[in-house]
């Protein structure tokens, strides 16, 4: 009996915060202090070393004609662009800058970093192939308030749809399914990634 290859799904959107592993050099701040930063991403959930991240088989689930929604740490910046490249696609520019707040509103300025107190967090933007926005009015910052560790704002799946329009896409690393998006994610769906982007 002939057995054929399942097909897999592409997506003209993809979206993704990984999961950032930070090394033993990093997780001792001054003084070989604990780095609360770089050890709070290991109490939470299952990281990955960005070699992991970079082989990770997207063009199985990328459209020629795709963009991509990145989440990167500043520490891991140029990490972050080294997965863009990987996974097929070409830096472009920071999408979103998430500014986070207090229960008034207000910027928060306080936080943790190795040299000054870290607030914002960015999702950088790569693209493969030909794809445009349909609006310009989208904008870059959002102030919100933090809540559980490293969840991002929900306001963002809705800043790319209407930056993009309504194309298949698809949120990687996810923790919560999201109307009109696919989504796979070990605090999801309990499946590891690279099972998922290798499924027959």
């Amino acid at each position: 009996m002939l057995h054929l290859k399942k097909k897999m799904k592409k997506y003209n959107i993809i979206y993704a915060d990984p999961p950032w592993f930070y090394n033993k050099r990093n997780l001792k701040g001054k003084e070989g202090k604990r780095n609360n930063f770089a050890w709070g991403a290991t109490n939470h959930y299952q990281v990955m070393k960005t070699e992991d991240i970079c082989n990770l088989n997207i063009n199985n689930i990328a459209d020629d004609n795709s963009i991509l929604f990145l989440w990167a740490t500043f520490p891991r910046l140029t990490d972050a662009i080294k997965v863009i490249n990987s996974w097929g696609f070409e830096y472009i520019t920071v999408g979103f800058v998430w500014v986070k707040t207090c229960l008034n509103g207000t910027i928060r300025m306080d936080g943790l970093g190795n040299y000054t107190m870290s607030n914002a967090e960015i999702c950088l933007i790569g693209k493969k192939g030909k794809i445009s926005r349909k609006n310009t009015g989208v904008k870059q910052i959002i102030l919100e308030q933090k809540t559980k560790h490293s969840k991002k704002p929900d306001e963002i799946r809705e800043r790319i749809v209407r930056l993009m329009g309504d194309l298949p896409r698809i949120e990687l690393f996810a923790r919560q399914r999201a109307e009109g998006w696919d989504a796979t994610g070990l605090e999801l769906d309990g499946k590891d990634i690279r099972d998922f982007l290798n499924e027959k």
